[in-house]
């Protein structure tokens, strides 16, 4: 029997020994081969896994390793210890391989199939789409097993690209019991007569909109003043019939957001509410949040006041309709769906001519004092029946689109101020412009061509600043180089971010941004909505916690991801029989394995690898393009590209160069505002 001593003695040796190890903890990162890298947790460096070590673990595990040098001093890891996995439930393809059965994760990083024991596939098919849950996790016999938990069908179902991705995403589509009991309690009309609200229904408020919305969540009145204008924004107020803390709530918190897909939209707020008792339709008493400014005839706002009121539509007017009646002296149509549209009275006409004045002005005073998005056409898949594109429709912005616009962002700009300024916080939209890691590269652009034509002094302000930022683009605007410095620029900064701190919006160059204008579609506005009312009513208010502003702005990017996703799929089958066929395209972005275009024609945008290419080039980190002895490409360059094939793996279209188009030939379709920010309206 050992003594005191010896045991204590031992215990040092182990401890001695456990503290020379070179021990770290970290999270996995799958690639395309069968290596992978644990990236550490307290340093950010990728160490290198091994096949035999990866097929112990799961990308995105959390893990304990030791890290170990090889004879060429390069590191790498063991795996010692599992500390969390996230892998719970993934979706995937059914394969059969030598009567054995697996289940191809659809797992950025993973390269390998997953053993389904015979019992646990639920009848599956060679290539059935599927839902999966992990029953055995591969860290101690490195042989993983899991079970089907849903078959999804084949690829040829109709409409499987949203059924997939809805599973995939775990988007919740119905609504609970305890939802559906709370909505028959809802009333059958507004009443608001017993209420403080301002009466607002003798004003011709008009709502503009596509012509087959049905939530529609703004309208609009503008008056010219003796100095002026009075411009008033009816916002839909969908917090009226839900109850704070309610089943509804917490579910549209959950949501985050109304999905649109091609062909269907999953809404953020059950349809009683979001089309029938908030939207504000035509033709009946609907209450609103009220955004009342004065405009002065330079644009700027004078004055601004929030109040609780109930508007009466007078219009449903389509974004086409307002167009043809602004810009080609057209009758002006309201419900353009109908079998027999009607014209509106003229004082309804003259509202709307006045709305497109105080879009001028509006817009006038971005142009002086902030920075103004480039016009970009929208794309519009329509399906067939069987739920595949029949067609992709170019829409491009028109006045009527514009003039919504303005009043949208002139309305978000005062619920941004009030917050910040009344309330003392809020959930508030930032843009912090140029990423750090980029500012050496702007730098660069700075000194080698904004300097030389337009000498030090123009830099007034450090580019990491809002009026520094302002400054930068204004200034790659009026500069003359060989590429695009605006969209350059615009390929290297922060996306937008929730948050509870007033912070500036560098995108748009704005001191204060939120977004309040659709709360029947998005969380984030049906809450600033929540605490605008309740400041007015003097009634208590939560603040979300720094971790729900998290979670909130998480679950929308997962929704957003899961409608292109889907989006982009239905593409690849559409491209696939087109090619032989050629297309205009624009060069987005690119890297240093080549760059993405977009097609002028339909939108749909595709990769073009230098791999494919018979020379090499060479990446320009600053200037984001890419040179070989003969060629470059440079961004906003037009090229004409036809599909060469689709990787459907690593969800992309292949394009392969045609011919150059025209050197002159360049169209800037993006602007930094625009390429990472959060939709504004």
């Amino acid at each position: 029997m050992l003594n005191l001593d010896a045991l204590q003695q031992l215990k040092q040796l182990k401890q001695e020994i456990h503290s020379n190890r070179n021990l770290a903890t970290g999270t996995v990162k799958g690639t395309t081969s069968k290596f992978g890298f644990v990236t550490l947790a307290e340093t950010g460096k990728d160490v290198f896994l091994s096949p035999d070590e990866m097929l112990k673990v799961f990308p995105g595990d959390e893990i304990e390793v030791e890290i170990f040098s090889d004879s060429k001093k390069k590191d790498y890891a063991v795996v010692l210890k599992l500390i969390r996995s996230e892998l719970k439930v993934f979706t995937g393809e059914f394969k059969v391989k030598n009567k054995a059965c697996f289940a191809e994760p659809d797992i950025n990083g993973m390269s390998r199939w997953l053993f389904i024991p015979p019992n646990k596939t639920k009848g599956c098919k060679e290539g059935d789409l599927i839902k999966c849950k992990v029953t055995q996790h591969p860290l101690k016999t490195g042989k993983p097993q899991v079970e089907v938990l849903e078959v999804l069908g084949k690829t040829s179902k109709p409409f499987i690209e949203r059924e997939y991705t809805i599973a995939k995403y775990d988007l919740p589509v119905h609504w609970s019991k305890k939802i559906n009991e709370l909505l028959t309690q809802l009333p059958e009309k507004v009443h608001w007569e017993a209420s403080k609200r301002q009466d607002l229904r003798q004003l011709p408020f008009v709502t503009i909109d596509s012509a087959s919305t049905q939530d529609m969540d703004d309208a609009l009145y503008a008056e010219q003043t003796e100095n002026g204008w009075k411009v008033l924004i009816a916002i839909a107020d969908p917090t009226e019939f839900i109850a704070p803390g309610s089943a509804i709530e917490k579910e549209a918190f959950n949501r985050g957001t109304s999905v649109y897909y091609p062909g269907q939209v999953i809404s953020m707020l059950p349809e009683e509410i979001a089309n029938k008792l908030s939207s504000l339709v035509e033709g009946e008493d609907r209450l609103a949040i009220i955004c009342d400014m004065d405009i002065d005839n330079e644009g700027n706002i004078r004055s601004y006041q929030l109040t609780e009121g109930v508007i009466h539509s007078q219009a449903k007017l389509s974004y086409e309709a307002v167009a043809d009646y602004l810009e080609n002296s057209r009758p002006l149509l309201k419900n353009t769906l109908s079998e027999s549209p009607e014209t509106v009275s003229e004082e309804i006409a003259a509202g709307v001519s006045r709305l497109a004045q105080v879009f001028a002005l509006l817009n006038q005073w971005r142009y002086k004092n902030a920075l103004i998005n480039d016009e970009r056409p929208d794309y519009r898949t329509r399906l067939n029946d069987k739920g595949k594109i029949d067609k992709i429709i170019v829409v491009k912005p028109n006045i009527a689109h514009k003039i919504v616009e303005e009043c949208m962002i002139a309305a978000n700009r005062c619920a941004a101020d009030f917050m910040a300024n009344t309330i003392g916080s809020g959930l508030f939209i930032t843009h912090r412009g140029i990423r750090k890691e980029r500012l050496e590269s702007i730098g660069k652009i700075i000194e080698q061509d904004i300097v030389p034509q337009h000498g030090a002094d123009a830099i007034t302000d450090k580019p990491d600043t809002l009026e520094g930022f302002k400054n930068l683009l204004q200034l790659a605007e009026r500069t003359q180089a060989s590429v695009s410095l605006r969209t350059a620029i615009s390929r290297q900064l922060e996306r937008s971010i929730l948050s509870e701190k007033a912070e500036p919006h560098c995108g748009m160059g704005l001191p204060l941004y939120t977004n309040f204008t659709s709360p029947i579609r998005k969380f984030n506005d049906f809450y600033v909505h929540r605490l605008i009312k309740n400041k007015i009513n003097g009634a208590p208010y939560h603040q979300l916690t720094s971790e729900n502003i998290t979670a909130l702005q998480n679950r929308q990017m997962t929704s957003r991801q899961a409608a292109n996703e889907t989006e982009n799929w239905l593409k690849w089958q559409y491209m696939e029989p087109l090619a032989d066929q050629t297309f205009q395209g624009v060069i987005q972005r690119s890297n240093s394995a080549g760059f993405f275009v977009k097609l002028t024609d339909n939108g749909i945008e595709g990769f073009v690898s230098t791999k494919d290419m018979p020379e090499k080039y060479s990446f320009d980190q600053v200037y984001m393009t890419l040179k070989s002895k003969s060629r470059t490409f440079t961004l906003d360059q037009v090229l004409t590209v036809k599909c060469g094939r689709v990787d459907k793996k690593r969800h992309q279209i292949i394009f392969d160069i045609v011919e150059e188009a025209k050197p002159d030939e360049v169209v800037s379709n993006e602007s930094p505002a625009q390429e990472n920010t959060v939709p504004q309206s």
